[in-house]
């Protein structure tokens, strides 16, 4: 079913959320403990308090959203063209970074209490130190051993260094989020 939500108070017993009317594909939620964001297709944003009343809200694009992380007292989404918005609410969304001529995409977000790191395919990874400004890893891209087609689906921080998983199996570590390693 496409705009699916599930809820459960205990992780056993399920309850599918009502989303009448709302027909696209959902790919993430994230909380910050006032309210629930999910986000998908054509920058599908649907904001709850309880998880089983949600509001589509109108996004500045219509783009798809892959991922929705609460960091550092915001929402941050990650999606395609080379896309990055913020949010304090999960209702106003402020645009940071959009090249809509490009066809990167952007899969998920991690930070390390100093850094942002954003991840994609063709071995993209972004970095900043506020969230509004962001430079790309062009080292990683010419380094020894790494497949610039990968795909790197997933970043996070584990107290010790940044773990990114991408296709094939790619497992990549950076301690600081600019210099990468290929994990064997």
């Amino acid at each position: 079913d496409k705009a699916t939500i599930l809820t459960s108070a205990d992780g056993k017993d399920w309850t599918k959320a009502n989303l009448s009317g709302k027909e696209v594909d959902l790919y993430t939620v994230a909380g910050s403990g006032n309210e629930i964001v999910a986000a998908g297709d054509s920058g599908t944003v649907l904001v709850s308090k309880d998880g089983i009343s949600w509001e589509q809200r109108r996004m500045a694009t219509e783009e798809k959203i892959h991922r929705v992380k609460w960091i550092n007292d915001r929402y941050f989404a990650v999606g395609e063209p080379m896309l990055i918005l913020t949010s304090e609410d999960g209702i106003t969304w402020d645009e940071v970074k959009a090249e809509l001529t490009s066809k990167v995409m952007f899969t998920d977000l991690g930070w390390n209490g100093d850094k942002f790191v954003v991840v994609g395919d063709r071995l993209n990874v972004w970095s900043s130190t506020n969230g509004k400004a962001w430079a790309q890893n062009e080292a990683i891209l010419n380094k020894e051993g790494m497949d610039s087609t990968q795909t790197i689906s997933s970043v996070a921080w584990s107290g010790e260094e940044f773990i990114a998983a991408g296709s094939n199996g790619e497992i990549l570590s950076s301690t600081d989020g600019s210099d990468w390693k290929r994990e064997d």
